[in-house]
């Protein structure tokens, strides 16, 4: 054996299958991972996880022809992959939810008017004010409100209100469908909703109108809250005016939803 020759003569160094690696590949992955939990904790956020979506699908599109050669391919695939997971997973979810809420509100509008045809006028005033404004919890409506013979300014004002007026009267034989529903973001921590209503009346024509109804977030105790913010008759158009606690809740600026008869459609 030639004492001269290296051990390693006869060893291959050449890596012919060595591929650069796409930095780009590794970025988009974690910008995905990233903007994807960030959805989780927010699904407003969708559209940083549809960016990110768009980058690795343009990645991809870039490394197909020069993936013999560049290496990343798959890491661009599994962000695109999860970029577009996080997207339509938070678009589901918003969707879901808006349909709970309107069910809620629907459920809610409800109760509001199986109080007014009981004539149970304190808790149906209560409904319409924000929590911070209600009677405390466990605290005499009748005190803080008066009685319907002798009632405070506050409850005075409401007793006249319409359609409450008319629902309180008709009690039971009032039949009500709701016809129309609406969602609209409110500025932060509130939602809004809109809910129409076709109010057949005994031996009267129907009467059209819509329940405004504010959803508000409050830290636990006591959490998300509801109130009827406001009431707009539409056919007949009679006018309403808020009660002084009323109008420190929340302004009629709005511009009141339309709501037509199906059967004059």
């Amino acid at each position: 054996m030639d004492t001269n020759q290296s051990p390693f003569t006869d060893v291959d160094l050449t890596i012919e299958d060595y591929r650069p690696f796409s930095v780009l590949s590794l970025v988009s992955l974690l910008l995905s991972v990233f903007l994807g939990l960030m959805v989780v904790i927010n699904p407003n956020l969708f559209a940083g996880s549809l960016a990110a979506a768009v980058l690795a699908g343009f990645i991809l599109i870039w490394l197909r022809p020069k993936k013999q050669n560049l290496s990343g391919y798959k890491l661009a695939a599994v962000a695109l992959f999860i970029a577009l997971f996080a997207t339509f997973s938070s678009l589901a979810y918003r969707q879901f939810r808006i349909w709970h809420l309107q069910n809620t509100a629907i459920a809610f509008g409800e109760k509001w008017l199986d109080l007014a045809k009981q004539g149970r006028v304190h808790e149906l005033y209560q409904m319409s004010l924000e929590y911070n404004l209600r009677a405390k919890v466990g605290s005499s409506l009748v005190e803080k409100y008066g009685t319907l013979t002798s009632p405070g300014v506050e409850l005075e004002m409401y007793l006249k209100q319409e359609p409450e007026a008319s629902l309180r009267k008709d009690g039971d034989q009032a039949t009500l469908s709701t016809i129309a529903t609406s969602y609209k973001k409110a500025p932060i921590y509130k939602e809004k909703f809109i809910v129409g209503y076709k109010y057949d009346r005994p031996g009267g024509e129907p009467w059209l109108f819509s329940l405004y109804l504010m959803r508000m977030d409050y830290p636990t105790p006591p959490g998300p809250q509801w109130y009827v913010y406001g009431v707009v008759n539409h056919n007949p158009s009679i006018p309403r005016q808020l009660t002084q606690q009323q109008t420190g809740v929340e302004s009629m600026q709005d511009e009141p939803a339309t709501v037509q008869d199906p059967a004059r459609q």
